[in-house]
């Protein structure tokens, strides 16, 4: 319990700042999450490599921007969103391989919309099937945990505690 200004001080927000930055976190989250998503997708287009060591990159720079969008709060839940959003992007881009396109391909009777619902079921388990098929999986596994760990380790602070204030006497000498 402490005073508004000693709670200001401490870097306390009300809750309505606090869901203020809890969304501003997933905008911005998500926002880099979706421009990593892009960059892997293009190189892969391009030269036809997936590198699992962009997992790393991509959780790095979600997890900056998820603690730019939270101005300072932290805890378990922009960890976990920072996580996420990590995975997600990592596992569309994934998803956007040779596996999942042959997988789609074979399935030639459905509709638009139940080909995009069997292509994100795929893209969202695609680290777990590149895991299975051996190639590059576990190395691949292991680079999308690091990213994950990464994005996650940035956001996550310490929560502070604010105990007082306490009052000296003006007469007393602190020194």
């Amino acid at each position: 319990m402490a005073c508004s200004s000693c709670a200001e001080k401490a870097g306390f927000k009300e809750f309505e700042e606090q869901l203020h930055g809890v969304w501003l976190a997933l905008v911005y989250g998500g926002g880099v999450a979706v421009a990593g998503l892009a960059a892997s997708v293009a190189v892969n287009a391009l030269t036809g490599w997936t590198i699992p060591v962009f997992a790393i990159g991509i959780g790095y720079v979600v997890g900056q921007a998820v603690k730019k969008g939270a101005h300072g709060l932290g805890g378990g839940r922009f960890a976990l969103t920072a996580a996420l959003l990590t995975y997600l992007s990592i596992a569309f881009a994934t998803g956007s391989t040779g596996v999942t396109r042959a997988l789609m391909q074979s399935i030639s009777e459905m509709n638009w919309w139940e080909h995009a619902a069997a292509w994100g079921m795929l893209a969202l388990f695609s680290p777990i099937i590149e895991l299975i098929r051996g190639e590059n999986g576990v190395f691949a596994f292991l680079a999308l945990g690091a990213g994950m760990l990464i994005a996650a380790r940035q956001t996550f602070v310490q929560s502070r505690s604010v105990f007082g204030p306490y009052f000296q006497d003006p007469q007393e000498d602190p020194v």
